[in-house]
């Protein structure tokens, strides 16, 4: 478990990183950049995703290990 900040993450676009301001009441997040048309809730969900994978990519192996090469780490 890693914790992330979750400033922001209901207005940046989760595909393209575009600020969508919004009011609270708003539930759908609609970027005029890229087009995306998702939830609000999801869109932030995937940023807080995003944010935890650009933390623990530092903390995860790199190097092959004797008897493991070709298995794939993944976080999600």
């Amino acid at each position: 478990m890693v914790e992330v900040k979750p400033h922001g993450t209901t207005v940046e676009c989760s595909r393209c990183g575009h600020k969508v301001k919004k009011l609270l009441s708003q539930r759908q997040h609609n970027c005029p950049k890229c087009n995306l048309s998702i939830g609000r809730d999801l869109n932030a969900a995937i940023n807080i995703r995003n944010r935890a994978k650009v933390l623990l990519k530092d903390l995860l192996p790199t190097s092959k290990f004797e008897g493991y090469e070709g298995v794939q780490l993944s976080l999600f």
